[in-house]
C-alpha cells in the first residue's frame, strides 16, 4: 500500500512588530484551512501533522477520501517567496 503523504511548508512569522521573537507557521495547501503554528519549525510541523493525522480519522470514519497526495519528487513552493521558508514532507500512513 502507498502511504499517503503531503508537503508542509514552513516559515517564520513575526508575533508582534517590537518583539523579536518569531512563530512559524505551517501549512499544506491540499488542506488550506489546516494551518498550525508554533516557536520552533519542528514544533509547527508536528502539530499540522498531528492535526492532518486528526482529519485523517475523520475522513476514514465518514467513508470520505483525502486530497489526492503530493508527489514525493515535487515539493510545492507557494510560499517560496519567504525568507527561511522550508518544505517538509510528511506521510500519514
Amino acid at each position: 500500500m502507498v502511504d499517503t503523504g503531503y508537503w508542509i511548508e514552513c516559515f517564520p512569522i513575526s508575533k508582534n512588530d517590537n518583539v523579536g521573537h518569531d512563530l512559524y507557521s505551517a501549512s499544506s495547501d491540499a488542506f488550506p484551512k489546516a494551518e498550525c503554528t508554533g516557536d520552533s519549525v519542528d514544533q509547527a510541523v508536528e502539530k499540522l501533522q498531528k492535526k492532518l493525522r486528526d482529519i485523517q480519522k475523520v475522513y476514514r470514519a465518514n467513508g470520505m477520501s483525502l486530497p489526492r497526495s503530493h508527489s514525493l519528487t515535487s515539493p510545492t513552493c507557494k510560499h517560496r517567496q519567504e525568507r527561511n521558508w522550508i518544505s517538509v514532507y510528511v506521510t500519514l500512513d
